[in-house]
């Protein structure tokens, strides 16, 4: 066996390439990945980089993964990120985060083991859960929805909402935590057919500026696009399907959503994240943040979103986390 254990939080390029070092110099038959979508994601990437020309060509998706690539088998131990059911990876160069993707990316093996996310910590726990219930709402309102994808997201949400709080509450829940796990797995499914919208577009700035963790950087501009969405009469659709999973957390699924972010948020210690404070210095994140929008993932998004909207979403986003911060 040879260990790689030099995995970053968010994978930087140069993380990926030195697993792909190790990756190229030991030739294995098979690579396990064990640990959450961070350590899933190096090992997907390295394994781009292992066939790839270069660099480059890994982060324009220019390369060929054959079909004798090493076994892969991911064993994830938080119930979130999906990545080990899914084609693809995201990796950050210079600060840029990147989707690398091909079909042979794709783990071969999931080993879905609930007793191995009994030591994750609550934020983690509720961050990785809230990335799930993220992925599993913007599979089902994907413009590349279709039935398939569709049905797992509903799956998903199915066991992931009534037992995000539930374990978050009660740790050693092992059902509850098995549920998770087994929830997280189907929204990877589900956005393996479609890939996400702009609930994680918009995201990825709020990691990179703030260190707000991913799961619920997604989670604070999914409350303020599920509200955007339903002012404007866009979660017809969406309400019909979801509401009954969401109904415990009370009304239609606009507002039971936002209820569950509500529980979700105020189990989180928000004073350690820098998040700009006053009208000006919102206003200019705001507006550095519009301008490094992945527009790939818009494209996918059922609503459109021009410029406007989506610096007046940010807005929205940061007032509420200054709020929180205080």
């Amino acid at each position: 066996f040879y260990f790689f254990v030099d995995v970053e939080t968010n994978p930087s390029s140069t993380s990926v390439r030195s697993c792909a070092e190790l990756l190229r110099a030991k030739r294995p038959e098979v690579v396990f990945a064990v640990g959450g979508g961070s350590a899933i994601d190096t090992a997907k990437a390295a394994i781009a980089y292992l066939y790839a020309d270069d660099e480059d060509a890994v982060f324009r998706n220019r390369f060929t993964v054959p079909d004798d690539r090493p076994i892969f088998v991911c064993v994830p131990t938080t119930a979130g990120s999906g990545s080990e059911a899914t084609h693809f990876a995201v990796v950050y160069r210079d600060g840029v985060k990147y989707s690398i993707k091909h079909p042979h990316l794709k783990p071969d093996v999931a080993v879905l083991d609930p007793t191995l996310t009994l030591s994750c910590p609550r934020e983690l726990t509720l961050a990785a859960g809230s990335d799930a219930v993220c992925q599993a709402v913007e599979s089902w309102w994907s413009n590349g929805a279709d039935s398939t994808s569709r049905a797992r997201a509903v799956q998903a949400l199915s066991a992931l909402v009534p037992n995000l709080i539930r374990v978050a509450d009660k740790p050693d829940d092992i059902d509850a935590r098995e549920a998770m796990m087994t929830g997280a797995y189907a929204a990877g499914r589900a956005i393996d057919i479609t890939t996400t919208t702009a609930g994680h577009a918009m995201a990825y700035g709020l990691t990179t500026s703030f260190g707000l963790p991913h799961g619920l950087a997604v989670l604070a501009v999914m409350r303020a696009l599920v509200a955007f969405m339903s002012e404007r009469s866009a979660l017809v659709e969406v309400s019909r399907a979801l509401t009954p999973i969401f109904s415990p957390y009370g009304g239609e699924f606009a507002v039971a959503f936002h209820a569950l972010t509500v529980e979700i948020f105020r189990r989180i210690e928000w004073s350690g994240y820098p998040f700009p404070r006053g009208t000006d210095e919102i206003e200019t994140a705001a507006a550095r943040l519009a301008a490094g929008v992945n527009v790939e993932r818009l494209a996918n998004h059922p609503v459109s979103l021009d410029d406007r909207a989506i610096h007046d979403l940010y807005k929205t986003i940061l007032n509420d986390q200054a709020a929180r911060a205080t």
